[in-house]
């Protein structure tokens, strides 16, 4: 495995770090914003409440958008190019979920 691919798994791996840090920091957010806990964010309105998870999935990869960002401006290209296959890789699970999702509306 080359220098370059090694990185590319490593920015993938970051990829998925990132989006469960957006997701943490979303939650943090309806935490300050609603007085409920951060554990009834994940259970009940990501997991168990279908009209948002397609919004929650998306802003939580918008963290990704900034590390991609991040990436390119300090030259790690093979890194940012694993993190865009996690934000590529979302576009496909935020149109499912907004499938499902408005099959049960």
């Amino acid at each position: 495995m080359s220098r370059s691919q090694r990185e590319s798994l490593w920015g993938v791996g970051l990829g998925l770090v990132g989006a469960v840090l957006g997701l943490v920091l979303t939650a943090a957010w309806w935490q300050w914003n609603t007085d409920d806990s951060m554990g009834f964010f994940i259970r009940e309105v990501f997991w168990n409440g279908g009209l948002y998870q397609d919004s929650i999935v998306t802003v939580s990869v918008l963290m990704d958008v900034v590390l991609f960002y991040g990436l390119l401006h300090f030259n790690r290209e093979a890194m940012a190019r694993g993190v865009m296959v996690v934000i590529l890789a979302a576009v496909p699970v935020v149109i499912y979920l907004q499938m499902i999702n408005l099959d049960t509306a």
